[in-house]
C-alpha cells in the first residue's frame, strides 16, 4: 500500500517531497512548485506521473484509490491516470462536507464568486465520474445527478472517549 499526499504547505519557493510511515503503510508527499497560480497546475502534474510511477510499478494487480476530498487538483490527475493506463483503477471518494461549502470565498467579489462557483462546478463533475463514494449524510447523494454507488459514515462522536480538552 501507498499513500500519496501533498506535504505540508510552507512559503518556500519548492516544497520537497517527504517519505513517511501512517501505522504500517509507506506514505510518499510529492513535492511542488509553490508559486502562486502556478501551484495548482504543477501539483497536477506532480500528483499523475507520481500515480503513473507507482502504477508502472505494479503487474496486473487492480489499483484502489481512496481521495479525502473532491478538488479538482487531486481529481483530474486521477482521472487523467485511468484513461492514461490500461490498469483496473477503481477511486473512492470521500466527501466531507457539503461540496459548495468546501470552496470558500469572499461574496463581496462578484467575479470571484463567479470563478468559485465555475470551479466547484468543474469539481463536481469530476467528482461524479469516481466509482464509489463515502458521504456524511445520505442527503449529500442529492448533489449527484446520476445515481451512485455510496456508504453514508454519519459524524457521530461518543464524548465519553475523548480527552475534554478536544471537545
Amino acid at each position: 500500500s501507498c499513500i500519496y499526499s501533498y506535504p505540508t504547505n510552507s512559503k518556500t519557493f519548492y516544497v520537497t517531497p517527504e517519505n513517511f510511515f501512517v501505522e504500517d503503510v509507506a506514505a510518499r508527499s510529492i513535492g511542488f512548485c509553490n508559486l502562486i497560480l502556478v501551484n495548482k497546475i504543477f501539483s497536477i502534474f506532480s500528483l499523475l506521473f507520481a500515480i503513473l510511477r507507482y502504477i508502472r510499478g505494479l503487474d496486473d494487480q487492480k489499483v484502489d484509490i481512496i481521495v479525502n476530498t473532491p478538488k479538482i487538483h487531486l481529481l483530474l490527475p486521477i482521472l487523467l491516470s485511468k484513461v492514461l493506463t490500461r490498469k483496473s483503477i477503481s477511486v473512492v471518494l470521500v466527501i466531507p462536507d457539503i461540496p459548495t461549502m468546501i470552496t470558500q470565498y469572499n461574496k463581496q467579489n462578484p467575479i470571484k464568486k463567479q470563478i468559485v462557483d465555475m470551479l466547484d462546478k468543474f469539481s463536481m463533475f469530476l467528482a461524479s465520474k469516481m466509482d464509489a463514494f463515502v458521504l456524511l449524510t445520505d442527503e449529500m447523494k442529492n448533489f449527484f445527478k446520476s445515481p451512485i454507488k455510496y456508504a453514508v459514515v454519519e459524524g457521530i462522536i461518543d464524548e465519553k472517549g475523548y480527552p475534554k480538552d478536544l471537545m
